[in-house]
Formats: structure tokens, C-alpha cells, sequence
């Protein structure tokens, strides 16, 4: 009895191994971990109990269409869409609205839209990079012409770049549209300088364009004031990619849902896309990177439920190394939101019939 039960026991144990290396070679999305990059995962129970904070919105009637905000010291910076003057100056100090900047065009020291944002070590200057005309213009809040001092365009290699960030006073750390290096270093020639990591670690699936699956990892990228930590948050697969620019290590977070949006690939435009669900949740938006922590909106809701739903935004802060420490529920929903940590406030731009700003203290 003993020897028949043996022989069974030994059967399953065998089936049990051949039916897992079969799983594993036919696997869609097997996460990669090696020497240089290291993936987290994390759930719902990690998150710490969210603290609830209540906003306060103003009314500056000089605020038409605003979708993006930007913290520059003593200023907001706050990003119009589709008006004449694309950014306003806010003295946020006095809570006194300065002036407006950002002439829309495509003349000398003109754009035609602010699709984000980046640090200048000088203080009241900032760039807005413009993913319309491929360029970047560099705005002095203490000037006295609205259009930029400094235009910089995207030639060459470099137009295949979308995201930016400052990375050293020469060169932008940025995301390339195709081929497999995750984030690419340009100078200002637009020449490559370094590449760091690869999609194969996002969906290592043989056969599907790398161009494919950046397009599912889309979101924004941004930099630490010390230009050394690089923070790319997904919008459509709940996931954050921190860089270490100096060592080349990339620390890959997984969570809450650890979600992957099934897709299909088009090639009507001429080139392979992906083709995604409108009924897919959305994750992180509007990161914001300080020198010990950085923060993201986390959704996690499908467009449609967060219209329906009682509107309320949750910050996640996270350490460099990947963990989560602390979460915020916020009494407004945001298009997008920036940090002022020395005085403990947060800043968003509402997502409501009369969009404007409010503040948070934390």
C-alpha cells in the first residue's frame, strides 16, 4: 500500500514539475531581474492608512482652460490649453495673480502648447517643453517679455524623444519613441549620450515592437533636484520605474493591482501602436520629485468611475528605494498637482466644471 502510494505521489510530483515549466516558457509577461534592475511589488494591505486632507480653491478669473501647475519657489506656474497666453505667473506667497507669459505660436521664441514642465537651478526660471513644435523654451518670470529667452529644438535622433528632464546643465534624460533602451541621455545636439535599461524587462514577449510596449508604458517622467534619481510613473499599467543615473540601476515598482491592459496592435498609421480598452483603469499621473521622497497621483479608476464617483484624489509618497510611505486622500479631483515640501502643501489644478487651483496643507 505504502509502495502504490509512493508511485502516486511521485506521478503528480512529476506532472506538477512538467506542467510549471510548461507555464513558464509559455508566459506572456515574465518579470526580469538581474544585477541592475530590481523589481518590488506591492498590494493595497502596504499602503499605510491614508491621512485626509481638505482642500482650499481659489478663484483667479485670469484661469480659462488651465491643465498643468508647476511650483517655482516663491511662484506657481500654472499652463493654459489652447488660448492665446499659455502660462500665468502666481505669487503664491500673496496669493496675487503677476502676470502672463508664453506667446502661442510658432514664430521666434513662441510655442503652441505646454506639455510639461522642468526645473532650472536659477530661481523664477523654469522650461516648458512644447511636444507639438519638439521644442523646449526657457521662461524668467522676472522678464519683461512674455516670449522665451532660449528656445531649444529637437533635431536629428533627439525628435524621437518624448518626456524630458534635466539631467545634467548639458543634457536631458528622456523616453525615445522606438527602439528598446527605456531611458535615453541626449546633449543638447541632440547626440546620445548614455541609454539605461531595456522594455524586454517591462514584457519580455518575442515579436512585439519595442514601440509597442513603450506606448504602454506611457507616462511622465521626472528628476530629483539633485539630478541624480530619475522617477517614470505609468498611466495605463500600474507600475514606477526609479533610475540611478550614477550607477545605472533601475528599481522597477510593481502595485497595488499590478495590472497589464490586454492590446491589440494597429498598423493603420503606418507603424505598429497598440490598441487598448477605454474601459482600462488609469494609474499614476503628475509625479513630483523632491530630494528624499517623491509623490504621484494614484487612480486606479476607469475614466468613467472617476466622474461618477464621489471626486477625491490619493497621493502615494515613496521613497527612492521603492517603498511607500505615507498616502493622502485628497477632497478634489486633479488633472494634475505639484509639491511644495518645505512648507508642506500640496497644489492641484481641479478637474471640474470651473477648473482652478487648490491647496492642501499636509
Amino acid at each position: 500500500m505504502i509502495k502504490i502510494f509512493t508511485l502516486i505521489l511521485n506521478k503528480v510530483l512529476l506532472y506538477v514539475i512538467f506542467l510549471s515549466i510548461i507555464m513558464s516558457c509559455g508566459s506572456n509577461n515574465q518579470d526580469i531581474s538581474n544585477e541592475t534592475y530590481h523589481i518590488k511589488t506591492f498590494s493595497p494591505n502596504d499602503i499605510p492608512k491614508p491621512i485626509s486632507l481638505k482642500g482650499r480653491k481659489y478663484s483667479f478669473t485670469q484661469l480659462l482652460n488651465p491643465r498643468h501647475i508647476f511650483w517655482e519657489g516663491d511662484f506657481l506656474i500654472v499652463a493654459e490649453r489652447g488660448n492665446d497666453t499659455l502660462l500665468h505667473v502666481i505669487d503664491i506667497i500673496n496669493n496675487k495673480y503677476i502676470k502672463r507669459i508664453g506667446v502661442n505660436g510658432m514664430g521666434p521664441g513662441e510655442i503652441t502648447m505646454v506639455h510639461r514642465m522642468l526645473d532650472e537651478d536659477i530661481p523664477g526660471v523654469f522650461w516648458a517643453y512644447d511636444a507639438e513644435q519638439k521644442r523646449i523654451a526657457k521662461y524668467n518670470v522676472y522678464a519683461d517679455s512674455p516670449i522665451s529667452e532660449d528656445i531649444i529644438n529637437q533635431t536629428n535622433d533627439f525628435f524621437l524623444a518624448v518626456e524630458m528632464a534635466w539631467a545634467s546643465d548639458s543634457t536631458l534624460m528622456t523616453e525615445r519613441t522606438d527602439q528598446d533602451e527605456k531611458f535615453v541621455e541626449y546633449n543638447l545636439r541632440g547626440e546620445v549620450v548614455q541609454t539605461y535599461g531595456s522594455w524586454r524587462e517591462m514584457y519580455p514577449v518575442k515579436d512585439i515592437p519595442a514601440s509597442v510596449i513603450s506606448s504602454i508604458h506611457s507616462g511622465h517622467l521626472i528628476s530629483n533636484p539633485e539630478k541624480s534619481k530619475f522617477v517614470k510613473v505609468g498611466l495605463k499599467r500600474d507600475y514606477i520605474e526609479i533610475l540611478d543615473r550614477h550607477t545605472g540601476n533601475i528599481i522597477s515598482v510593481r502595485g497595488p493591482v499590478q495590472f497589464m491592459p490586454e492590446f491589440k496592435i494597429d498598423y493603420t498609421l503606418g507603424y505598429p501602436m497598440p490598441v487598448t480598452s477605454t474601459q482600462d483603469p488609469q494609474f499614476y499621473i503628475s509625479p513630483s520629485a523632491k530630494s528624499k521622497f517623491f509623490y504621484t497621483i494614484y487612480s486606479g479608476k476607469t475614466m468613467r468611475q472617476t466622474m461618477e464617483a464621489h471626486p477625491y484624489e490619493r497621493v502615494l509618497v515613496f521613497s527612492y528605494d521603492g517603498e511607500v510611505k505615507q498616502a493622502f486622500d485628497l477632497d478634489h479631483a486633479l488633472l494634475s498637482f505639484t509639491v511644495d515640501e518645505e512648507n508642506r502643501k500640496f497644489y492641484g489644478i481641479t478637474y471640474d466644471s470651473d477648473p482652478n487651483i487648490v491647496v492642501f496643507d499636509f
